[in-house]
């Protein structure tokens, strides 16, 4: 029987270093994802908008002592996105498409040995910028110490996803099942361009990616969210109460 000990040498002349398991979180994890791409025709879209009006608005919280992530901001945008137009607030079975009117959206977050959980923030609608940073924090406080529930990972109408804290520019997230849709959120940096004026400006940006589900979600939808998303970077302030 061919041993997988640490500093085994293989056939091939590889020493192994460590070998993982796969039982537990780490296979449910991959059953789950698996299952995400072999069921699901999943297509992708990206945008790079301008975030000087988003990032200048986090400043002013902070100024006023209000510590919020850029996460808990995603999350209240999408979240009076999908108010206005509910179609990719949905997961599906074999022959239903839900639609809810509540917005719980999961949000993913690396845990204990590197393996990636999605905690679910409900009724991000009726919750302003304070209360979903704070549910956020304790969300993640419960991944990285293991004590969260069945209850804190269920009901996901929504996903969110950002890689931004290590520098990632652009990916693609798979579906989190059996919600149907997926944002991506790349990390913030700043690049020259153009203004209204056609003047030259250096202005903060990021890549933004939106995974759905195409054969039951096509192109309009997903046009209306990117335009309704980048309308609400105009003026933050205004649709992003504390």
């Amino acid at each position: 029987m061919e041993s997988f000990d640490p500093g085994t040498i293989t056939e091939d002349g590889k020493e192994i270093l460590q070998t993982l398991p796969i039982t537990g979180a780490r296979k449910a994890i991959k059953l789950n994802l698996t299952e995400s791409l072999q069921t699901r025709a999943q297509a992708s879209s990206f945008i790079k908008p301008d975030l000087t009006k988003l990032v200048e608005y986090k400043e002013k919280l902070k100024a006023a002592g209000h510590k919020i992530s850029y996460t808990a901001l995603f999350a209240k945008m999408v979240s009076v996105i999908l108010q206005q137009d509910p179609t990719l607030n949905c997961t599906s079975t074999d022959k239903k498409i839900i639609m809810y009117k509540s917005i719980n959206i999961g949000v993913g977050t690396g845990g204990p040995k590197d393996l990636l959980y999605v905690p679910v923030i409900k009724n991000v609608e009726n919750k302003g910028l304070s209360q979903i940073a704070a549910e956020i924090k304790t969300m993640s406080q419960k991944v990285a110490t293991g004590t969260f529930t069945k209850e804190d990972m269920s009901g996901c109408t929504f996903t969110l996803s950002s890689l931004g804290m290590y520098e990632v520019g652009a990916f693609t997230p798979i579906l989190n099942l059996p919600a149907m849709a997926i944002m991506g959120v790349g990390n913030i940096f700043y690049e020259p361009a153009c203004n209204e004026n056609k003047e030259i400006i250096v202005r903060p940006t990021a890549y933004f990616s939106l995974t759905i589900d195409h054969a039951l979600i096509q192109g309009v939808p997903v046009g209306r969210f990117w335009n309704e998303f980048t309308a609400l970077l105009k003026d933050p302030e205004q649709y992003l109460p504390l």
